[in-house]
């Protein structure tokens, strides 16, 4: 397992590290004194709370107080960079020999709140002098894929909202060599919990967990954080209770669209929402017109047990689910219906977990007319989601059954990152937007962007990856900012709904260079962005060849 963290570092020294891959010895946090280099130095300490101040600890139990360990190399690299980890009660990460061997400060936290870790981060920035922030990296030696998954009712039995069809968290662990990542799908409009995330990879040993929000627009609401975190903290516990060895393998198709881009170009040169309507237009596009652009394939990712029988199926796709929108119900909207058909589809208990794609301006062509308010005496149609997520999941089933059990031996690889950016209009916002840029073997990129990213977005970073299976997972978060809508320039220009009407909108030109820092992080992974001035190993020709041409006499 090798791991390798600095946002200010040394370039050459990472590409050295991901290439080399497979000498690095590891320990664990506590047993480091028998493997980590001579001339390493071990510190660690506690925070005391509520201050947030670092103090060295003493040999007492920390008695519920955050651990923070440094591993000070003997020599340090030039500009001290440095890793950062969570150090997890049950999966303590490696102290990585080889990392200190080259001079990189290693760094261990107790998961714990964006305060917290900031505080450690400027503790150590302050007295050890590394470098302002760190970066994540993890790359795993290729080995044997354990996979668990759960599903659970996340819907309140309280009776105050009338429940339509349930809502779920449907789970997803993945494991190789230490490394363990979850992916947790949930029938919700928006989800973020930096608790939740916290107190799940201190109990379960988690790298990273990821929270996926359908987006659906008749979720319960906001009151039931308490009954979410119970629900999904149980659906994990679940999953890694019934781990078993398993095979991965990904495919996308492409097929007629469901839905239409919804800012649609007037005659000024702007655009509006399509549910504005004018002597031209009609309000909510009942002509069901495929006004674009749109992302038109479903991109699947299969998780087989060793027997060949799917045992989760992710489905990745970018549609807005509002298409019983203002219902004034509980219902998982048409990705409920969608996971629920895949699900019967193959049986045995097999788990299909929805992850919306570039979907923030992306609307269906076919919905149900709104209602009024919870008295009014007009029933939703709720035929239209069960159409819509019958397209959906008739195409997911097509591919996922004409993908073969993935290879025996699996490789995993993934890079954390973040960004800051301030408000397009309101210039004292902050946004710090996080994302994780994971790789499976070599054909399988997921790409996860945290609020409603435009379409455009989505299709630009498909386009540019040159992978076979490209996944973008929108509305996908695990820390720092929900940035709401992110409108590609283009988008922002034209305006509309999500593009330039609210006075929180995020400053132009970011979704773009989250994209971007996507694509840099995957080349950087795959150890083909040089660090050092090229060509390297070439030999350079004669600058000019002379022909000899025959005259005529």
């Amino acid at each position: 397992m090798k791991h390798f963290t600095g946002r200010s570092l040394n370039r050459s020294a990472l590409t050295a590290l991901i290439l080399l891959g497979s000498i690095a010895v590891t320990a664990r946090a506590d047993d480091e004194k028998t493997t980590r280099p001579a001339g390493s130095t071990r510190h660690e300490f506690v925070m005391n709370l509520p201050s947030l101040d670092v103090t060295p600890a003493d040999d007492k139990p920390a008695d519920g107080k955050p651990r923070c360990i440094l591993f000070v190399p003997k020599s340090a690299v030039a500009g001290k960079p440095w890793s950062l980890h969570d150090l997890n009660a049950i999966q303590k990460p490696p102290v990585e020999a080889e990392l200190l061997a080259r001079g990189f400060h290693v760094a261990f936290v107790t998961p714990s709140s964006a305060k917290q870790r900031d505080a450690w981060q400027a503790f150590l920035t302050d007295r050890f002098k590394l470098a302002r922030k760190p970066m994540f990296v993890s790359l795993s030696e290729a080995g044997e894929l354990r996979a668990g998954t759960a599903k659970v009712s996340i819907t309140p039995e309280d009776g105050k909202k009338p429940v339509h069809d349930k809502v779920y968290a449907r789970t997803l662990v993945l494991e190789i060599g230490g490394e363990r990542i979850a992916i947790v799908s949930v029938d919700l409009a928006i989800y973020t919990s930096e608790s939740l995330v916290a107190a799940c990879k201190q109990k379960f040993g988690l790298s990273q967990m990821l929270l996926c929000s359908s987006h659906t627009h008749s979720d319960p609401g906001r009151n039931y954080s308490a009954l979410y975190e119970e629900r999904i903290t149980q659906a994990l516990e679940t999953s890694l209770k019934n781990m078993f060895p398993a095979r991965i393998s990904a495919g996308r198709r492409t097929f007629p669209q469901l839905g239409f881009n919804r800012l649609v170009a007037r005659e000024d040169g702007h655009a509006r929402e399509s549910w504005f309507g004018d002597d031209h237009y009609t309000s909510e596009n009942p002509e069901r017109i495929p006004f674009g652009p749109v992302d038109p394939e479903v991109g699947v990712i299969r998780i087989d047990d060793l027997q060949g029988q799917p045992r989760v199926i992710v489905m990745n796709y970018a549609c807005h689910s509002d298409v019983v929108c203002q219902n004034y119900e509980i219902s998982a909207d048409y990705p409920g219906a969608a996971t629920r058909k895949v699900e019967e589809a193959f049986g045995n208990g097999m788990n299909c977990l929805f992850v919306q794609g570039g979907g923030g301006n992306i609307e269906s062509l076919i919905i149900s007319s709104r209602r009024t308010g919870p008295d009014d005496p007009f029933k939703s149609d709720y035929s239209t989601i069960e159409r819509v997520g019958g397209l959906l999941a008739y195409e997911t089933v097509k591919v996922a059954k004409s993908l073969a059990p993935g290879r025996k031996e699996t490789k995993l690889r993934r890079m954390d990152d973040s960004l800051k950016f301030t408000g397009r209009f309101d210039k004292s916002a902050n946004f710090d937007v996080h994302i994780s840029t994971i790789m499976i073997n070599d054909d399988i990129i997921i790409a996860t962007f945290p609020g409603e990213p435009f379409v455009q977005l989505a299709l630009d970073w498909k386009a540019k990856t040159g992978v076979t299976n490209p996944f973008f997972f929108g509305y996908t978060w695990h820390q720092g900012t929900w940035p709401s809508y992110v409108p590609d320039i283009k988008s922002a220009a034209m305006g509309g709904y999500g593009a330039d009407q609210s006075g929180r909108m995020i400053e132009v030109g970011s979704g773009e260079m989250i994209i971007n820092k996507h694509l840099e992080n995957m080349y950087r992974l795959t150890g083909l962005m040089r660090e050092t001035p090229g060509p390297v190993g070439f030999k350079a020709g004669p600058r000019y060849q002379t022909i000899a041409v025959p005259r005529d006499k």
